[in-house]
């Protein structure tokens, strides 16, 4: 993705799409119903997304789709359809989907500190740049190789100014 903006806008959208899923899956442990994935969403949840029987490609499409529609689900907040109005998904790489959801997946919201680390581990930086903000390539933890252009994975130094390949 081109800007910083893009990413943020994306990391948003698929940390509402989770939590939204999440918040069902414990209504459901808990005897409830699901409230945000129901009806004719019941197809696009976080949970059926990440099904280990989809492949790339169908995921891509399904996540696609899902963010696409979301803004038309009658079963969520006003707050969260203006959120997905308009949203798109802005590539259309599955490798690239399926690391991005499955960092996504990784978060959890016991503790409003820790959703910050999602826009830290996963915004955009160019490899070997100081610029963290300012590249195409996606940044995971755990320091596998990022997606795009650059197949380095990038750390930043402790003093914040300086980044490090390895």
């Amino acid at each position: 993705m081109p800007d910083s903006k893009s990413w943020v806008e994306q990391i948003t959208i698929a940390l509402i799409y989770k939590f939204m899923d999440d918040m069902d899956r414990q209504s459901e442990e808990l005897g409830g119903v699901t409230a945000f994935f129901s009806g004719e969403f019941i197809k696009y949840a976080w949970s059926r997304l990440l099904d280990k029987n989809l492949g790339g490609h169908e995921r891509l499409q399904v996540y696609a789709e899902g963010i696409a529609v979301m803004d038309r689900n009658p079963s969520i907040p006003q707050i969260f359809r203006d959120m997905f109005k308009g949203a798109f998904l802005p590539y259309r790489d599955p490798e690239t989907v399926n690391l991005f959801l499955k960092e996504i997946n990784g978060f959890s919201y016991d503790h409003s500190e820790r959703l910050g680390d999602a826009f830290e581990y996963l915004r955009p930086n160019r490899c070997g740049s100081n610029n963290l903000l300012a590249g195409d390539t996606l940044r995971v933890p755990g320091g596998f190789p990022t997606a795009g252009r650059c197949r380095r994975a990038v750390w930043p130094s402790t003093d914040g100014r300086r980044t490090y390949t390895r």
